[in-house]
């Protein structure tokens, strides 16, 4: 029998970017020219989302169209 996943914190956050970034219709290229933050850089935080600094998820939010009461209810405080 596999072994299930353990719930990450970080979930609900992942989800919320990636379901913005959906409904934007936007690729991580374009979120990248949109914050100025690097591919890399974004793809190692989709890895690591305990890795993000509040300025960079300020910066997706924006870019995303993301209101700052989602972003502070998915966040694992």
């Amino acid at each position: 029998m596999p072994k299930a996943r353990r719930p990450n914190p970080y979930d609900k956050l992942t989800a919320l970017i990636a379901g913005a970034k959906a409904v934007q219709r936007m690729t991580m290229d374009d979120v990248s020219a949109s914050t100025g933050i690097s591919r890399s850089r974004l793809f190692d935080r989709k890895n690591s989302p305990q890795d993000y600094t509040l300025d960079e998820l300020g910066t997706i939010a924006r870019a995303l169209h993301i209101p700052r009461e989602q972003l502070l209810e998915a966040m694992p405080w």
